[in-house]
C-alpha cells in the first residue's frame, strides 16, 4: 500500500514538473518569436530605409551630374565671353591708338595751315605798315596778292621799258618785307591784252623782277612766271608757303 501510494507521489510530481517544463517552453517559444518579429519589423524597415537612401542618393547623383554639366557650359561660355572680350578690348584699343594716330596728323595737318594763316595775317600786317593803310592786298586759296596796274607801274606811256619812280619806290617796300619772310614763296603773274609791244613788256617784267632782287636776293629763275591773256594790262605779286616743305611735313607725319 505504501508503495502504490509513493508511486503516485512519483507520478504525479513528474507529470507536475513535465508540465511546468512545457509552459516555460512555450513561453520561451514565445519570447522567442516576438524577438524574431521585433527584429523583422527592424530589418523590414532599415531595408525600406535603404531604398529611400539609394533613391536619394540617385537624385543627388543626379543632380550633381547637372550641376557639373552646367558648370562646365558656363566654364565654357565664360571662356568664350573672356575671349570675345579680349579681341573686343583688343579691337577697341587698336582703333583708339588708328584714332589717336589719325588725330596726330590732322593736328599737324592744321598746325601747318595755322601757321601758314598766321603768319599770312602778320605779313598783310607788315604790308600796311610798310606799304601804307591804302595799299590793295589781296588775301585767299592760302596766299597773298599784291595787284599793281599797268598804269601804276609805267605810267601813261603803255609802251616804257622802264618804270615809274612811284613804282619803283613801291617794289623797293614790297622786297624790304619779302626779306622777312625767305621760307615764302614769290611769284609774278601778268595779265596783257595784247597792245603793248612784246619787247618793252618783257623790259617792264625784268625791272620789277631786278627791284625784287636787289631787296630780297631772289634771283628771277626762282620766282614763278606766268602769263595770262586778258582785257587789260596788269600785273600781281603773289606770297604763298613752301608747299614742297608743307607736303614733306604732311608725308613724314603719316609715315611715323
Amino acid at each position: 500500500m505504501k508503495k502504490s501510494l509513493l508511486l503516485l507521489v512519483l507520478i504525479a510530481l513528474s507529470y507536475s514538473l513535465n508540465a511546468q517544463s512545457k509552459r516555460e517552453l512555450f513561453a520561451e517559444i514565445d519570447q522567442l518569436r516576438a524577438e524574431l518579429s521585433q527584429k523583422d519589423s527592424v530589418i523590414a524597415s532599415a531595408q525600406q530605409q535603404e531604398k529611400i537612401s539609394t533613391a536619394r542618393a540617385a537624385v543627388f547623383e543626379r543632380q550633381v551630374s547637372e550641376l557639373q554639366d552646367a558648370n562646365a557650359t558656363l566654364l565654357k561660355n565664360l571662356k568664350i565671353f573672356t575671349e570675345a572680350s579680349s579681341r573686343r578690348s583688343e579691337s577697341i584699343g587698336a582703333t583708339l591708338e588708328s584714332l589717336r594716330e589719325k588725330e596726330s596728323r590732322l593736328k599737324i595737318i592744321n598746325d601747318q595751315f595755322s601757321k601758314g594763316d598766321s603768319i599770312a595775317l602778320l605779313m598783310v600786317t607788315d604790308f600796311k605798315n610798310t606799304l601804307g593803310e591804302g595799299a590793295q592786298i589781296k588775301i585767299g586759296q592760302g596766299m597773298l596778292a599784291l595787284p599793281l596796274s599797268h598804269e601804276f607801274l609805267v605810267g601813261e606811256n603803255e609802251n616804257a621799258d622802264t618804270l615809274s619812280l612811284e613804282a619803283s619806290d613801291y617794289l623797293k617796300k614790297v622786297g624790304q618785307v619779302l626779306k622777312q619772310y625767305p621760307t615764302w614763296q614769290l611769284g609774278l603773274i601778268t595779265q596783257d591784252n595784247g597792245m603793248i609791244d612784246e619787247e618793252n613788256r618783257d623790259a617792264q617784267i625784268t625791272a620789277v623782277l631786278d627791284i625784287i632782287n636787289q631787296e630780297t636776293g631772289i634771283p628771277a629763275w626762282q620766282i614763278t612766271q606766268r602769263k595770262l591773256d586778258g582785257l587789260i594790262n596788269a600785273l600781281e605779286i603773289r606770297l604763298h608757303p613752301d608747299y614742297a616743305d608743307f607736303y614733306r611735313t604732311i608725308r613724314k607725319s603719316m609715315k611715323n
